[in-house]
């Protein structure tokens, strides 16, 4: 696997921040307090009709439901392209960013914000779901635009999209109230350093299909 240390690194390093940031929530939430409320009352400002509209919309792409029919309609398109690999990553990193969501929320169990909520959120709030799973399921989709596509201006754009719709569902879930900025930059940590850990494995399976003639 080439280069895997540099992604383990990656990954590894992502995740000593995140330790660091749960252990501050878990202990030590009142330290947090500054940065959370100094982003929060930057991003939702005076709730804007317009953005609170856009903002409600864009979240529904980070449901349960939106990230679960991602992971299988991508994974099917991919499988019936041919393309083995892709569809083994994007189901691995789809069901480990189900179990991150659900083990990590258990562990450390930090109660929602309580400012106004502008839609319905139920269970904890570290970390946020909407940023750690579109993180892995979305920069799975990058991975395999990176690799895929040829250079063009397209590709490009295209992947400044799907950078730009992680990074405004994360801000969605800011500005809806439902979730601490610290929240959604856990999701972030996590999701990227799991990314950089799956990525070794998955480019050295591409590697030996596309060797074998076993994939496209």
């Amino acid at each position: 696997m080439k280069n895997r240390t540099i992604y383990w690194l990656r990954g590894s390093f992502a995740l000593v921040i995140f330790v660091c940031l749960g252990y501050l929530v878990k202990f030590y939430p009142e330290t947090l307090a500054p940065f959370d409320r100094g982003l929060q009352a930057t991003i939702r400002g005076s709730l804007p009709q317009g953005m609170t509209h856009f903002f409600k919309t864009i979240t529904l792409l980070g449901n349960t439901s939106s990230q679960l029919a991602l992971v299988l309609l991508g994974a099917l398109c991919l499988w019936l392209k041919g393309w083995k690999s892709e569809a083994g990553l994007l189901l691995t990193n789809g069901a480990l960013a189900s179990l991150a969501i659900l083990g990590l929320k258990a562990v450390y169990q930090r109660p929602r914000p309580s400012l106004n909520h502008l839609v319905e959120a139920a269970g904890y709030s570290f970390p946020s779901g909407h940023s750690l799973g579109p993180m892995l399921i979305i920069g799975t989709a990058i991975i395999i635009v990176c690799q895929r596509m040829p250079e063009s201006g397209k590709k490009k754009a295209l992947l400044l999209l799907l950078a730009l719709v992680i990074l405004l569902l994360g801000l969605s879930r800011i500005y809806l109230g439902v979730h601490y900025p610290s929240d959604v930059l856990a999701g972030f940590l996590v999701g990227y350093a799991l990314l950089n850990i799956t990525f070794p494995y998955y480019d050295y399976i591409r590697f030996q299909l596309r060797f074998t003639g076993k994939q496209s």
